[in-house]
C-alpha cells in the first residue's frame, strides 16, 4: 500500500457538510502479491486499522452462489474502518437495505444516512463480508484535515 500524499483526510456529506469520519490517513491499494494485504480481506476482517482508510482501484468482488459477483460497483472504492465513523450516521429505514444474518451485508444498497437524510454509504458488518464502511462517491467528499486523536466517534457496539 502507498500513502496518498501522506495527507489526513476527512469524509463529509456533500449535502450538509457534516463530518462523517474523523481524520484518517488515506492509503492506495492494488491487489498484488507484493501488497499488504495481498488480497481482499477475509470475512469479518477490516481492510485497515482505525485511523487509516483504503482506496482500492478495482471493484470489490465476492464469490457467492454461481461465482464472482461485483459488489458496490464503483471504482475507485474507499473502505473506512467503522471505528472511524462519527455519530452523525444512522441506519436507513429501508428494510430491504438492512439484510444480513448477524450484521449488515450491504448487498442491497446504502444502509447509512447522514443526519440530513442523504444516503452516504454502506456499512458491511455481517459474518461473511469484510468489515468496513464504503462511502457513496456521489453523496460524499474527502477534504484535507488536521490529524486529531479525539474526535466524536460512534459509540462501540456491544
Amino acid at each position: 500500500m502507498t500513502t496518498l500524499e501522506a495527507t489526513h483526510m476527512q469524509l463529509r456529506c456533500k449535502h450538509c457538510g457534516s463530518n462523517l469520519t474523523g481524520p484518517v490517513l488515506m492509503r492506495l491499494w492494488h491487489k498484488s502479491p507484493e501488497s499488504i494485504p495481498s488480497s481482499w480481506p477475509n470475512d469479518r476482517q477490516a481492510f485497515s486499522d482505525p485511523g487509516t482508510a483504503v482506496r482500492a482501484q478495482e471493484p470489490y468482488v465476492r464469490n457467492v452462489g454461481d461465482g464472482p459477483t461485483p459488489h458496490l460497483g464503483h471504482t475507485p472504492i474507499d473502505f473506512v474502518h467503522p471505528d472511524d465513523l462519527t455519530d452523525t450516521l444512522r441506519l436507513t429505514e429501508k428494510q430491504g437495505y438492512l439484510n444480513g444474518c448477524c450484521g449488515l451485508d450491504g448487498c442491497d444498497g446504502p444502509n447509512q444516512l447522514c443526519q440530513c437524510g442523504a444516503e452516504v454509504g454502506t456499512l458491511l458488518t455481517d459474518c461473511w463480508t469484510l468489515y468496513g464502511f464504503v462511502p457513496q462517491p456521489a453523496e460524499t467528499v474527502w477534504v484535507n484535515a488536521q490529524r486529531q486523536t479525539n474526535f466524536p466517534r460512534r459509540p462501540p457496539k456491544s
